[in-house]
């Protein structure tokens, strides 16, 4: 007897996307300094946007340190930036914080030879495609629509 499977659960990272990034790249943290600062949110310089950063993830992580899984959401760290800077910030506002650092920080961001196919064959084949990751919402939504996964997986 073959054993019929309905769905198959993907990884993106590493396992759909090959991505490259650097989030301690000069140019990274320069990228978030002036959206901050467009944003109407001063910070003397990319290096205090850094250390404001680091802090901020310091006080989401607490409680979680020896948790090695947990993921904390970096959307309420941007809001915490621009909100310290006294500037009103909306979940959308943050997200678009988040999206200015990753497009910064990203040196690569490709699909994997032969994932469009692949995906294809398992939907021809009645089965669904899902994914299942803890990375940042507020940059891979964008990603997977760019890479065209956003209509390609169920």
């Amino acid at each position: 007897m073959t054993k019929q499977y309905k769905a198959v659960f993907f990884d993106l990272y590493g396992t759909l996307i090959d991505i490259r990034t650097d989030e301690d790249s000069p140019r990274a943290w320069n990228a978030l300094y002036e959206a901050l600062r467009d944003a109407g949110a001063e910070y003397a310089s990319a290096d205090g946007v850094k250390r404001a950063f680091d802090e901020g993830l310091a006080q989401v992580m607490e409680g979680h340190e020896s948790d090695r899984c947990y993921e904390p959401d970096y959307v309420s760290v941007y809001q915490r930036m621009l909100s310290d800077r006294g500037v009103s910030a909306d979940e959308r506002m943050a997200r678009d914080m988040g999206r200015v650092f990753r497009r910064a920080s990203t040196n690569l961001i490709r699909l994997y030879p032969g994932v469009m196919a692949m995906l294809d064959r398992l939907h021809d084949a009645g089965m669904r495609t899902v994914l299942v990751s803890n990375a940042q919402s507020c940059f891979t939504r964008p990603e997977l629509a760019l890479l065209g996964l956003d209509k390609a997986l169920d």
